[in-house]
């Protein structure tokens, strides 16, 4: 598992966090437009930028047949229309269970439709 934080602070947490808990995870201490692709399975983001962006940011790093976990507030199905200009995508999405105005997007076989 990689984690991606730019904040250092932030960073250290998670590897100490890691530590102690026994996880095997790599926390890279990095903006995710800094590094090379990942091939992830997985890609999730909480509360970082609109849906748009975080379909650029997550496709480099999306392996064939990955998924995306996006969990989105009151105004996803805006960010949907603002998304779909760019991206494609099959899409999922699943109520939230601590919030009734917000929901988790799951992204299938994403990829850009524009230049």
């Amino acid at each position: 598992m990689h984690l991606i934080e730019a904040d250092a602070r932030k960073a250290v947490f998670l590897r100490e966090a890691a530590r102690q808990l026994g996880l095997k995870v790599t926390v890279h201490n990095k903006r995710i437009e800094d590094l090379d692709p990942l091939e992830a399975d997985v890609v999730s983001a909480r509360a970082l930028a609109p849906l748009s962006t975080l379909c650029a940011m997550a496709l480099p790093h999306l392996s064939s047949g990955g998924i995306c976990i996006f969990p989105k507030g009151k105004t996803y199905r805006d960010e949907l229309g603002l998304a779909y200009k760019d991206y494609s995508f099959s899409l999922e999405t699943v109520p939230s269970q601590t919030d009734e105005n917000a929901v988790i997007l799951l992204l299938r076989e994403l990829c850009c439709v524009t230049k």
